[in-house]
């Protein structure tokens, strides 16, 4: 569950090696208008987000002054694995290799494409017409070009395995003329150890840096070690840092979200999960306010979102008391491209559910909760939100 972004038009020709945008001509194949004129309001806002459910619902929402719903009727029976935005389009990968193509404006599902990969985590954008897939089971990730439906290129990240054990490469993240590859681990045992940070070079797609997900600590006892990052990576364009998510593993590890620094190539700073166990993070320009989820376990699996100060220094401060408590374990945060809206998403597994189910809202600046979206205004419990 997650969150993420990016353009397909005719300007490939300088984008063919940096990670960038994609195109506007595919075929419109199907949508279904609901026509909502609900009651639901946001005054002062105008965002349109997609969101669905885990039983392959879907739907573009447009929310602010007016309220609109347009349903997507789609061949998916599941949630989709991750998804970015990327020009006028939403961007749905699923299980099997199917990437879906919504329009973000007419909600029509303009293509079905099939990759040529059988257990992908993630995707990025390489150019206008080429993406990146991670395969977990590979150990690889894979350049593809998306008319061809060929592979390009094939970046091994076997020799990242210790011995007798495995990885799995998860997120990417791309950033200029590199992708940032997650790289989780696992022991002979089938025990998570420590994981990395594959540095690709865009131009040649070669590795050209590994960055372990380490750090010793201030006052020498031990270090910071970051388990299975399996979440959205995000990027404090500001301060040039790479905020990547280590879930830890319950209950001796709380996790804890490192900040890679992307012209040195190495661990700034670890920050520790500071109200229960790391969860996923939002952050968008100005680079002030961050948004982080903390998950608990009592009464029962629960999300949390909380806010940090982002000083000028770069220093984070925690803020006291969370803005928004849900019952579900679930990380699916976003934020709008203008950081002045943050959405999080939730369904009712529990029963116990503030509000109930739905997509809450939290005032960027403010950090004010806003009224609810609400599953029966929705048509479904949603398990992810993302904004256009």
């Amino acid at each position: 569950m997650k969150s993420i972004y990016h353009a397909w038009v005719a300007a490939f020709a300088l984008a063919a090696a940096a990670c960038g945008s994609a195109s506007d001509d595919a075929e419109d194949v199907s949508t279904q208008d609901d026509a909502l004129a609900g009651e639901f309001r946001l005054e002062g806002f105008d965002e349109t987000f997609i969101a669905g459910d885990d039983l392959g619902k879907l739907a573009v929402f447009h929310v602010g002054s007016t309220f609109s719903k347009k349903s997507i009727a789609t061949p998916a029976e599941e949630m989709p694995l991750a998804m970015r935005t990327h020009g006028a389009k939403f961007y749905l990968l699923y299980s099997g290799g199917r990437l879906l193509v919504v329009n973000a404006s007419t909600a029509a599902l303009e293509q079905t494409i099939t990759l040529p990969v059988t257990d992908p985590a993630d995707f990025e954008f390489a150019s206008d017409t080429a993406i990146y897939v991670s395969e977990k089971s590979q150990a690889k990730v894979v350049q593809i070009d998306l008319p061809s439906r060929k592979v390009k290129a094939s970046i091994d990240l076997g020799s990242f395995k210790s011995a007798g054990g495995s990885v799995e490469p998860r997120r990417l993240y791309c950033n200029g003329n590199v992708l940032f590859a997650q790289v989780a681990r696992t022991k002979a045992n089938h025990r998570p150890e420590q994981g990395a940070l594959a540095v690709v070079d865009t131009r040649s797609n070669a590795v050209k840096k590994k960055i372990e997900l380490e750090l010793p600590k201030a006052d020498g006892a031990g270090k910071y070690s970051g388990l299975e990052p399996d979440l959205p990576m995000v990027l404090d364009a500001k301060r040039n840092l790479l905020l990547v998510t280590a879930i830890g593993v319950r209950p001796q590890d709380t996790g804890m979200l490192f900040r890679i620094d992307t012209k040195g190539l190495a661990v700034h700073d670890v920050k520790e999960a500071q109200s229960g166990f790391q969860g996923a993070v939002s952050f968008r320009a100005p680079y002030s306010d961050l948004f982080i989820i903390y998950h608990t376990s009592t009464p029962t699996t629960s999300t949390h979102l909380f806010s940090a100060l982002v000083k000028a220094d770069g220093t984070i401060q925690d803020r006291t008391g969370s803005l928004v408590d849900a019952f579900d374990g679930m990380d699916a945060v976003d934020m709008n491209a203008k950081g002045t809206l943050v959405a999080l998403a939730n369904t009712c597994i529990t029963g116990f559910c503030t509000k109930g189910a739905g997509v809450n809202f939290v005032d960027a600046k403010t950090r004010k909760v806003l009224p609810k979206l609400l599953a029966s205004e929705m048509g479904f419990e949603p398990t992810f939100v993302l904004f256009h």
